[in-house]
């Protein structure tokens, strides 16, 4: 019984440890788009705040 617990314990581990590396690199991107999104949208502001003191 406990036996077969340990096997069953460790085929669950060995299904578990691939998903959290898959949600793990599926995290990665998805950090690089926002990082990636925020990053452009603040150089757009600053671009924006420096085209509007060139022109007054």
């Amino acid at each position: 019984m406990t036996r077969h617990h340990q096997e069953l314990s460790r085929l669950l581990h060995l299904i578990s440890a691939p998903a959290t590396w898959g949600r793990r690199v599926l995290v990665f991107p998805l950090f690089g788009v926002v990082f990636g999104m925020a990053s452009a949208s603040l150089t757009r502001r600053v671009w924006a705040t420096k085209s509007k003191s060139e022109l007054s």
